[in-house]
């Protein structure tokens, strides 16, 4: 990514701020010190007008070079990039212009005649006026200036870095959920392939040609996904039905899938492959575990605002010692670690724990993602 110069943060929109800024002030200026000057010497018959005119002309010099010294305090933001005698250009850039100010002011003094009849001036004695009355305001002006373009240039360049971060984070984070997803995929393609290869090896062709078609149809739907993260609670079980067919197959009428999914959670929006792993969990470490049937039950509620999802088997349980958070299992670990990403600040969860009964039973606490639709609540 390139790194966007100093200046280009004042183009546009922001240095047209800055610049029609700098004119009203100039034209409060002109309109509070002419007053100031006319009241001052009410009875000496000068014009306002004039005076107003002369004023204007001293500020509005300003004003006219106002978006060179704000891109000059810009400059001031490129340590690295501003040349040895950096400090020898702006003083000489505010000496000029100060002197230049003093040449117009004097001439516009001489032009506009602002004190008649009580006096007027030659050029020599307006500059004498001029610079006697701006000596000391002109740098002052020169500096504000500065420091104004190096402060909201600083702003704009630091609130585009955060923007930039901002970006990168979020790219950063599709990348890691992207990698995750895929990880899962390969996963249980891989133990589909042994489950085919296993019923090959005892001669059980027909339900391994069986397993290889649904195997196909499983890919497809994975294939014809768009690639989001998101997918409703309905489409999920779509999937996740398609994938329990396929076991079917393999375990025959040893398999018992039961659901309890209400409709009002059918709308409602899950991670992408989030059931697929914790159903074949429950399928390998209960039923695949046992030489009898086994049962998985799938169901979904609504709590407190939450979505919360549970795949539970009838299996021997969990292992003595097991922590879901060491857990090296791929399906678990991959799981926790997308909700963590996908989630952050919210509060989603996972835990798997013994069924009373006998079996296992995990819990997943899906919040509601902020922009949501309606038909989710």
């Amino acid at each position: 990514m390139n790194e966007q110069s100093p200046q280009a943060d004042l183009d546009s929109t922001p240095l047209r701020w800055l610049v029609a800024a700098a004119f009203a002030g100039a034209l409060a200026a002109a309109l509070l010190f002419s007053s100031q000057i006319y009241f001052s010497m009410l009875d000496h018959g000068h014009a306002w007008w004039r005076i107003l005119l002369w004023q204007g002309v001293l500020w509005g010099f300003w004003a006219c070079a106002s978006p060179w010294v704000l891109r000059a305090g810009v400059g001031l933001l490129r340590p690295l990039g501003r040349p040895s005698f950096w400090l020898l250009k702006l003083v000489g850039l505010g000496a000029l212009l100060t002197a230049l100010q003093l040449l117009i002011g004097a001439a516009a003094l001489v032009l506009i005649d602002p004190y008649v009849p009580v006096a007027t001036y030659s050029y020599r004695e307006s500059i004498e006026v001029t610079f006697s009355a701006w000596a000391g305001v002109s740098p002052v002006l020169f500096g504000v200036l500065v420091a104004t373009g190096y402060g909201v240039g600083g702003f704009l360049a630091a609130r585009r870095r955060e923007v930039r971060a901002s970006l990168l984070e979020a790219e950063l984070a599709k990348a890691q959920l992207q990698a995750l997803r895929l990880e899962i995929q390969p996963h249980f393609l891989f133990n589909t392939l042994n489950s085919i290869s296993a019923l090959v090896r005892s001669n059980e062709n027909e339900r391994a040609l069986d397993m290889l078609a649904k195997l196909g149809d499983l890919l497809r739907s994975t294939l014809e996904h768009s690639g989001g993260p998101m997918v409703t609670l309905a489409d999920e079980l779509d999937f996740v039905r398609c994938y329990l067919e396929l076991q079917s197959v393999r375990f025959a009428d040893r398999l018992t899938v039961e659901y309890d999914i209400p409709d009002e959670c059918l709308d409602r929006e899950t991670p992408f492959l989030l059931l697929q792993p914790l159903t074949e969990n429950a399928i390998r470490h209960g039923l695949a575990k046992s030489s009898g049937a086994g049962r998985v039950e799938i169901g979904a509620a609504l709590s407190n605002g939450d979505l919360v999802l549970t795949v539970s088997d009838d299996g021997p349980g969990l292992p003595d010692g097991f922590d879901l958070e060491t857990s090296r299992g791929v399906g678990l670990s991959n799981t926790r670690s997308r909700l963590m990403k996908l989630y952050q600040e919210q509060s989603a969860s996972i835990e798997v724990t013994n069924r009373p009964g006998g079996g296992t039973v995990a819990r997943v606490a899906i919040p509601q993602k902020p922009g949501a639709g309606a038909a989710a609540s």
